[in-house]
């Protein structure tokens, strides 16, 4: 199930969709407390350890229920598999790109890749770490865009009497077509361990309907509600789904819940948002962010009570991306006069900051969005020191926990000479560290310097950048148990005198350097 509602804002459907100022809940802002406590008294707080991944904020991300994680990065075109101690390195089938799409609770990765032997063609492929990576039997142009935990992989395939179709892939590589063959396009993006898979088809007339399609393949039309564009985007273990459509009002989507006993049934929730729909957990609830007159609001709904609109405190945006069976929900805040800060709901009550939740963390980090939760309460979250997973507890990973580098710019001049530094924690116990620094632009520059004591340490640096162009660091930790962590930065170096920096950048920058 979890396969289902992790990485809903990869959705084809996406829309920009801005955080506006809105007023709801409580004033007081944040909660602090956690859980059930007696009247008077306050619960113990939860703490997370904190393992960093090796992508930068805004790398596509998937969460399984044993705590293991599946990404790729944008900016740098890399790709890698966590498995719940050390990452390994998905690969590719021969080309320069691998984007991951999907990932089931045994560790099996999906998505699609460039194949090396045709320039620029897409292939749909699987990974796991005893079979490696695996092209689908398939044509160019095939994608996968879910797994389930019976190993079966939905996507799309170039099929005859259409520009493409939706299908399935069996575990022993037979392909099952989705439905009769569409209008032109049909697509499937969700699937659950039964084998009911969702996504979309069309029908003469140009219309694109939301639709299901059961273990046999059987297709069910599940239409559009007044517009012309129906998406089912996540289906779960019951064999329930939830998707939007668009509606007769030109520019404004809906969202629905749907099941075999009630059929489709509109649930509240309007606007134009990315994640207008954005997860389904297996007793029916959803979550998502709807419009209203102050603004895009993060929602809970559930066939009991309706559609609630979560609390955010006063004056702030708020922004929910999934949810586990146990009712925790994870996304952002936006407070007046702050930048984002990663938060996790629970039922109704205000949303936990989970920076002042972080167990031992290094100097600088602050998370900005939870992106995933599982069961466990596991959460994946961006932060200015890329991709990281929180784990409840104080008990992490073996290798060293890296903040932000602080004084390296999104945008920066050829020559200009940075000063750099970086904040590392590790074992209580005195170690030893290694730091190797690659700049993508091999100009020369002094060795990183480190500094080391219980607990961690710190990293300076200095470099000149001397030709322009899109360039990278790559900053590695080690310690002396061989356990490392990475953390890469992409910066944009422009020739001197070309004008100002982009306000942008700027903003951007401050954002990823204030400290908490």
């Amino acid at each position: 199930m979890v396969q289902q509602r992790k990485g809903r804002h990869r959705s084809r459907i996406q829309v920009l969709a801005g955080l506006l100022a809105l007023s709801i809940g409580n004033a007081g802002g944040v909660d602090d407390s956690e859980g059930d406590a007696p009247r008077g008294r306050r619960a113990p707080s939860l703490v997370y350890s904190i393992v960093n991944l090796p992508a930068e904020d805004g790398a596509v991300s998937f969460l399984n229920e044993e705590g293991q994680v599946a990404f790729h990065s944008h900016a740098f075109g890399s790709n890698g598999f966590f498995d719940g101690a050390r990452v390994h390195d998905i690969g590719s089938l021969g080309g320069d790109y691998t984007l991951v799409a999907g990932l089931n609770n045994r560790g099996m990765v999906v998505g699609e890749a460039v194949d090396g032997r045709q320039a620029g063609a897409l292939r749909a492929f699987r990974w796991s770490q005893g079979g490696g990576m695996r092209a689908l039997p398939g044509p160019d142009g095939s994608a996968a865009r879910a797994v389930n935990d019976r190993g079966q992989v939905v996507g799309v395939m170039p099929g005859s009497g259409a520009s493409a179709r939706a299908v399935r892939w069996e575990p022993d590589g037979r392909v099952v077509e989705l439905g009769r063959a569409p209008w032109s396009l049909s697509e499937a993006s969700a699937l659950n361990d039964a084998g009911m898979a969702g996504g979309f088809a069309d029908v003469r007339g140009g219309r694109i309907h939301a639709t299901l399609w059961g273990p046999a393949g059987r297709a069910i039309d599940l239409g559009a509600m007044g517009g012309a564009r129906g998406f089912t985007l996540v289906v779960n273990r019951r064999g329930e789904a939830a998707g939007v459509s668009d509606t007769a009002v030109e520019g404004r989507r809906q969202g629905f819940f749907w099941s075999p006993r009630e059929g489709r049934v509109a649930i509240g929730a309007e606007g134009s948002s990315q994640r207008l729909v954005a997860a389904l957990n297996d007793r029916g609830d959803v979550v998502g962010n709807t419009e209203r007159a102050a603004g895009s609001v993060a929602y809970l709904w559930s066939r009991a009570r309706g559609l609630v609109l979560l609390p955010a405190g006063a004056g702030a945006a708020s922004e929910v991306v999934d949810l586990n069976n146990r009712g925790d929900m994870v996304g952002s805040i936006n407070r007046p006069g702050s930048s984002m800060r990663a938060v996790r709901w629970s039922g109704g009550r205000m949303p936990v900051d989970l920076n002042p939740r972080l167990h031992r963390p290094p100097a600088g980090l602050i998370l900005y969005a939870a992106t995933a939760i599982n069961d466990a309460g596991t959460i994946v979250a961006t932060s200015n020191a890329g991709l990281v997973l929180l784990r409840p507890g104080k008990h992490g990973a073996d290798a060293p926990v890296l903040g932000p580098v602080l004084g390296l710019p999104d945008t920066v001049e050829v020559g200009k000479e940075l000063s750099m530094k970086l904040a590392f924690v590790g074992s209580a116990a005195p170690q030893a560290y290694t730091v190797k620094a690659d700049w993508s632009d091999s100009c020369p520059s002094p060795p990183p310097r480190v500094r080391a004591g219980p607990g961690g340490g710190n990293v300076t640096l200095r470099h000149r950048f001397c030709s322009p162009g899109a360039h990278s660091l790559t900053l590695t930790v080690a310690n002396e148990r061989r356990y490392t962590t990475d953390i890469r930065r992409r910066v944009e170096v422009k020739e001197a005198g070309l004008g100002q920096v982009d306000p942008a950048h700027t903003t951007s920058q401050k954002r990823k350097t204030e400290t908490k």
